[in-house]
């Protein structure tokens, strides 16, 4: 497959595709996606919302075969990965709203 066909494919925000794509994924392959989309969170902050969908119908349809893989590890950083980011945006929401109070008193 074209390198930019499937790059198109993975930045796809289109569930039906992405769930097709995922749920017709070889076992032996299911690792290496996991593995590929911890990396992408970690380092694609700002395509985190589509890494999420794929992460969402993998799990969905090869939970099992992760686990089975040995693959908590892998889950374990992306969920670590996620919550560390959750925080950070209720930090900066409170900080944004004392910046709002502040500039709102001059």
């Amino acid at each position: 497959m074209h390198l930019r066909r499937m790059y198109s494919i993975v930045l796809s925000q289109d569930d039906q595709l992405i769930e097709n794509t995922v749920r017709n994924l070889l076992t032996s392959k299911v690792p290496a996606l996991l593995q590929a989309l911890a990396q992408s969170i970690v380092k694609r902050p700002q395509q985190t919302a589509t890494y999420l969908k794929w992460l969402k119908y993998l799990l969905r349809w090869h939970l099992t075969s992760l686990l089975n893989a040995g693959q908590q590890q892998a889950i374990a950083q992306i969920k670590s990965v996620l919550s560390n980011r959750s925080r950070n945006i209720v930090e900066l929401s409170k900080l944004k709203g004392k910046m709002s109070v502040l500039l709102g008193q001059e």
